[in-house]
Parts: structure tokens; C-alpha cells; sequence
């Protein structure tokens, strides 16, 4: 598998030939793909890498039940971390982040910890 190295505000990102930074695009079923879940598992397959390289640019963990440490509080938040903004998708931009009813941006994160009894979050 051919790889390409993506520079962004300072940092490199390698991602598989073909793939895109950070598109949350769901993208297009491929029905005329063989057998019946071929084109299925190829979408979230696409899905999933486009959600590892956002999680590795962002240093975020996302489909993850996590404590968040955030600067400017005493104690962490539990749950599942969610994207609220479109920003964070287009190189230059930021997005931002909604836990426990708080909207933050990523550099206000002091620490993150993915929990143990780390259930998905439903897709």
C-alpha cells in the first residue's frame, strides 16, 4: 500500500494513497461491489481510517468512553467525546469538541484517558 506524507499547521500526517485529511464525508456505498457485504465493509473501513487520522491529528479519542481533564477545571469529565462543529475538517481549522455539556477546543485539553471498560459508542 502506497502512503503520503500531509504536513498541517506544523505537524505531519501519513495517510494511505487515495486518502483524504480528515473527511468525515460518509462517503458512497458501493452496491455493485461482490458478494453482499463487500461494499458495506469497504465504507467503514473508510470510515474508520478517516476517524483514526482526525483522532491522531486531534490527539482526541472518539467511539471511546474517556475521562477528559480540561484546563480550568477540578475534575474530569466521563463519557463519549463528540465533534460539534465543522471546523477541523479543512486544513487551518479547528474543531470543536462537546462532553458532559461543556464545548471546548482541543488545546483547552489537558489530558485524555480511554477507560477500561471502554465500550463503543453506538454508531
Amino acid at each position: 500500500m502506497a502512503w503520503k506524507v500531509l504536513h498541517c499547521s506544523g505537524e505531519s500526517v501519513i495517510l494511505a494513497a487515495g486518502e483524504t485529511l480528515m473527511s468525515f464525508d460518509q462517503g458512497q456505498f458501493n452496491f455493485d461491489a461482490d458478494g453482499p457485504e463487500d461494499g458495506y465493509r469497504r465504507w467503514r473501513e473508510e470510515l474508520d481510517v478517516a476517524r483514526q487520522v482526525f483522532e491522531r491529528r486531534w490527539g482526541v479519542i472518539l467511539s471511546r468512553r474517556v475521562a477528559v481533564t480540561l484546563e480550568d477545571h477540578s475534575k474530569p469529565l466521563f463519557g463519549f467525546l463528540r465533534v460539534v462543529s465543522d471546523s477541523g475538517k479543512k486544513p487551518g481549522t479547528i474543531p470543536e469538541f462537546e462532553m458532559g455539556g461543556l464545548r471546548f477546543k482541543p488545546n483547552s485539553i489537558q489530558s485524555i484517558v480511554q477507560l477500561e471498560d471502554a465500550e463503543r459508542s453506538p454508531d
